[in-house]
């Protein structure tokens, strides 16, 4: 039952309990049901205005005795603790509301800060069930809920991850002065091993590219033009995914991609990545896109690729062309980099072309340089090649 239903009943419940309490001059037994209807209320309600008309209702429906009273306060001060629980969830609301206009941050990153919020907004309303306001919050509560988190299972990057989000909503509230103090500005994160990525090999990239080049279906087209477009340019996952038709000049050989989150730049691509695309372009995707779909690459109903299509996809490469390396499809933006460095790029050169804000984010990728041998083969001119 959804909180308007149970809000009825509960009410409904509430006024018949409190005029058969009139009748038997109320016994102890219906005080003690009237006041856990008052809690069902409280649990069940989340707009104080909700509340105060319950309180209303039920002062019309009986002819008010002085022995229920305590019943109708306890009531008013369900509504107020309901009142202000919603208040603490529109300030969650407000702060995914300042990264997504202000800060520009993707949709995906939008819903995993609310998902971190919302599951420590339900611990710490189970701890503390009458928390009204993000001020009652103390590091306590906070050090609790790692714990939780620890004896949950949780790795220390998702604890650390979880740590850094409230440590932002925080400082959101502190610089909005909705609260005074700020209960994490003493909060350690757990110490997370910085693991250096998995890159593939120019022998494992060039087996994976010709992999859908086998293939000379729709489908194949599509895979072939999917993977050495990533290769080429390093773009994430969501960037690849939320280009458009419009965003592939193969004239100029270039390709515009960011968005949300992520500045929008311009990456050139080499001559057999243009090749690849316009053979999708004029023989793969006419076939599978649906009539004024703008998406450049589609899924089987002829819409737009999600990122979990194009894992899926990945995936069904890496098994045919027997590669072993762990993948993910930040493997692919990783093994770009790397082997850009190999052939000599500049580090300022690789962080343009993978959209970084900071070139220390770029600079981690030194450490796998003479780990991986040069690029030689085929994808060497999938990655380097720009004209």
């Amino acid at each position: 039952m959804n909180h308007q239903g149970l809000v009825k009943v509960a009410s409904g419940e509430l006024i018949r309990g409190i005029v058969t309490a009139n009748d038997l001059n109320l016994t102890a037994e219906t005080q003690r049901r009237n006041h856990k209807l008052c809690a069902l209320c409280a649990s069940a309600v989340r707009n104080r205005w909700t509340c105060y008309t319950l309180i209303f209702s039920a002062y019309l429906s009986i002819d008010l005795d002085q022995t229920l009273i305590p019943d109708l306060l306890l009531l008013a001060e369900c509504a107020k603790i309901s009142g202000e629980g919603s208040l603490v969830e529109d300030q969650i609301h407000e702060f995914l509301r300042v990264l997504q206009i202000n800060k520009g941050y993707s949709r995906n990153t939008i819903e995993a800060y609310r998902n971190d919020l919302t599951q420590f907004l339900n611990f710490a309303l189970g701890e503390r069930p009458t928390l009204s306001h993000w001020g009652r919050v103390d590091k306590p509560l906070l050090l609790t809920f790692i714990l939780h988190l620890k004896e949950r299972g949780y790795t220390p990057s998702s604890v650390a991850r979880k740590v850094a989000v409230l440590k932002s909503f925080y400082h959101h509230l502190v610089d909005s002065k909705l609260v005074d103090t700020d209960p994490t500005a003493t909060l350690g994160s757990p110490k997370v091993e910085k693991r250096l990525p998995e890159v593939l090999s120019s022998e494992e990239i060039a087996r994976l590219l010709a992999a859908p080049a086998a293939h000379s279906t729709p489908k194949g087209l599509r895979d072939r033009a999917i993977l050495e477009l990533l290769f080429a340019t390093g773009m994430r996952v969501t960037e690849l995914v939320s280009l458009d038709v419009y965003d592939i000049n193969l004239q100029n050989k270039t390709v515009h991609c960011g968005g949300p989150g992520s500045k929008r730049r311009v990456i050139p691509i080499p001559n057999q990545v243009a090749m690849v695309l316009e053979q999708y372009l004029t023989r793969g995707r006419p076939p599978l896109a649906n009539a004024n779909e703008r998406a450049l690459f589609v899924n089987p109903r002829g819409e737009r690729l999600t990122r979990q299509g194009l894992w899926l996809i990945i995936k069904e490469y890496v098994r045919e062309a027997n590669i072993t390396t762990p993948v993910t499809p930040h493997t692919l933006r990783h093994s770009f980099a790397v082997h850009l460095l190999n052939r000599g790029e500049e580090m300022a050169h690789v962080q343009r072309l993978l959209g970084h804000a900071s070139i220390a984010t770029t600079q981690m990728y030194a450490r796998l340089i003479e780990a991986t041998p040069p690029n030689d083969g085929h994808s060497s001119r999938a990655l380097i090649e720009t004209d």
